[in-house]
């Protein structure tokens, strides 16, 4: 069984607080903040009917909060 890394408080904190700070914000600024946050290039794919396709296209090992940065990404109202 794989063991999953650690949650960083201190980043799960910031980026639920930047998201929070985001509400009302387009969705290009949610898009660059998460690039931000992630450190790495962002891609969305937009559906009438659906959420947002996101990931994040980084290179070498996923981070414990990867999963975390995109759902807040995916469940941003703007």
């Amino acid at each position: 069984m794989d063991k999953q890394p650690a949650l960083d408080a201190d980043l799960v904190f910031t980026i639920v607080s930047r998201f929070d700070q985001l509400e009302g914000a387009d969705a290009e600024v949610a898009v660059r903040s998460a690039a931000e946050l992630a450190e790495c290039p962002v891609g969305v794919r937009w559906s009438e009917d659906a959420e947002p396709t996101v990931w994040l296209e980084r290179e070498g090992l996923a981070r414990s909060t990867d999963e975390l940065l995109l759902h807040r990404l995916r469940h941003h109202d703007s």
